[in-house]
């Protein structure tokens, strides 16, 4: 038995939420893992996380059945925005608590 690429039928932008939770999660784990507090390695993360993104989407060129949109980059960015802001967001209000 082969399996195939058949496309699942899911609501609009479904794939572009897909891309914003991966690359938000990844933010996340990879903000939590810098030692550094300040707000440099934030935007460091994120920086990276977008050029992770770029470089995913520029190889889907060459793979067959994929193409490169940068609309899918895109949701890489804001998803590793979020998941940057989410941990700021955690990290600020477990301070509060101390």
């Amino acid at each position: 038995m082969s399996v195939t690429n058949v496309p699942v039928q899911t609501f609009a932008g479904a794939d572009k939420l897909t891309h914003a939770a991966m690359y938000g999660v990844a933010a996340f784990a990879w903000r939590s893992s810098v030692r550094s507090p300040g707000e440099t390695a934030s935007w460091l993360v994120v920086l990276a996380i977008a050029l992770l993104g770029a470089v995913d989407e520029w190889h889907q060129v060459i793979v067959p059945g994929r193409s490169m949109d940068v609309r899918d980059w895109l949701a890489d960015v804001c998803g590793a925005l979020l998941g940057v802001g989410v941990w700021r967001w955690l990290r600020a209000r477990k301070r509060a608590t101390l």
